[in-house]
């Protein structure tokens, strides 16, 4: 109960055309004995499912890169609300990303997510899915937004090469940590195909400064959106702007 709670007032702060609309909860509370009440919470159906569905169980039919970059872009737009909104959501990954029958993405599953007081998260638990984890996150320190900023940046690249990030991990916390964090290993770069002309060398920059071990010298989610909506308009961007 307490972590539905904890979901709940995350949820009724925040409306926005990239977050999967909350319309409030159901409860069932049975009068035969034996029978245990039931609560659960209604959501906007996505009926085209997850991005993670959409870019890996396709039967041999990928996304148009343009298709792609919308998501992207969209998810940064999503993030971006939250965050403004003092919101961590810890749990940033292709699963929680759902896609609208008219083909835009919303984030979803706040389960996991935190309102910030103060600057930084203590916590005293690991939360989260282990290949998308920043590695404060990893190694269980203080949190700030910085963590899903990390976490986009496994999502860019995941929907850059529709591959799986760090497979050969299999999503293990600790064979994650030691690449991560001691070894400061990353995700390989996309090769060249991967990207029609033009595009890869800013998506790439984007993208490796989401992984910065450092999580004050990350972009804000506000940044990610504003690089990719230029690189999306093919407008020129410098580093110094991005930031």
């Amino acid at each position: 109960m307490r972590e539905l709670l904890l979901e709940l007032s995350v949820l009724v702060r925040i409306r926005h055309p990239n977050i999967v609309t909350f319309w409030g909860t159901a409860a069932e509370f049975p009068l035969t004995s034996g029978s245990k009440p039931y609560m659960g919470m209604v959501f906007e159906l996505c009926h085209k499912g997850s991005l993670y569905k959409a870019l890996h169980q396709h039967g041999g039919k990928k996304l148009p890169f343009k298709e792609k970059m919308r998501f992207a872009l969209e998810v940064s737009r999503g993030m971006s609300y939250v965050h403004a909104k003092g919101i961590i959501h810890r749990d940033l990954n292709s699963r929680n990303v759902l896609i609208t029958d008219q083909m835009h993405a919303k984030v979803a599953d706040f389960g996991c997510a935190r309102k910030l007081k103060g600057s930084a998260l203590h916590t005293t638990t690991i939360s989260g899915s282990p290949a998308y984890m920043a590695p404060e996150q990893l190694e269980g320190h203080d949190l700030t937004d910085r963590i899903d900023v990390w976490a986009f940046g496994v999502l860019m690249w995941e929907i850059v090469t529709d591959q799986v990030p760090w497979a050969s991990k299999g999503n293990s916390l600790d064979a994650l940590k030691r690449c991560i964090c001691v070894q400061g290993d990353r995700l390989p770069l996309p090769a060249a195909d991967r990207f029609p002309s033009g595009w890869r060398s800013q998506y790439v920059k984007m993208m490796e400064m989401t992984w910065n071990s450092n999580p004050h010298a990350r972009p804000s989610m506000a940044d990610m959106s504003k690089g990719l909506e230029a690189l999306i308009n093919q407008e020129p961007m410098s580093v110094g702007e991005f930031m």
